[in-house]
């Protein structure tokens, strides 16, 4: 078998949901040709589907530095470094109790570079809002959010959040 079965085997296993399967049949294509930047696309694209990020990055980083002109390539890479970012932000709001105006100012820029790096990651700006929000910055919140909104206007929770934070600006000002 050439590396081009094992690739049409991990496609029939994903259209199985067999996601596990899919990247044992991608990991045998890339024993036969470790250089093929396709592979490695198409392997983080499945890494990053059955939510194993870091597996994910390396495969589209392979990718990118096999063929660093093909710009799916890039965007993809791009995609999976700003989920990397707002996923440690995100660590990092839940693991603390409270955060100092240092960190608030860190993860600030964290996510401002996630957004930067994939400027439809709703979550990005969500975490962002919560910022802003962390330091009574209440308008910069808003503004993060609505934009949230535009990327994703069905989501509940950003709607529901944005009437929260509109509520504790208004407060904040009657104060």
């Amino acid at each position: 078998m050439n590396a081009e079965d094992y690739v049409k085997k991990a496609y029939y296993s994903i259209f199985q949901n067999d996601f596990e399967q899919a990247i044992r049949w991608f990991e045998t294509a890339l024993q036969l040709e470790p250089h093929n930047a396709d592979i490695h696309y198409k392997c983080s694209i499945t890494y990053f589907r059955n939510d194993r990020l870091d597996k994910a990055i390396e495969h589209a980083q392979r990718a990118l530095e096999l063929d660093e002109k093909h710009t799916p390539y890039l965007i993809h890479f791009h995609r999976l470094k700003a989920q990397e970012l707002t996923k440690k932000v995100k660590t990092r709001f839940l693991a603390a109790e409270f955060l100092t105006t240092e960190h608030y100012y860190e993860v600030i820029l964290q996510l401002k570079e996630a957004i930067a790096l994939d400027p439809l990651c709703a979550e990005a700006y969500v975490w962002l809002a919560m910022s802003y929000a962390g330091l009574m910055e209440y308008p910069q919140a808003i503004s993060v959010l609505k934009e949230a909104q535009i990327i994703n206007p069905h989501n509940s929770t950003i709607a529901e959040l944005l009437i929260q934070l509109q509520n504790q600006l208004k407060a904040y000002i009657e104060h």
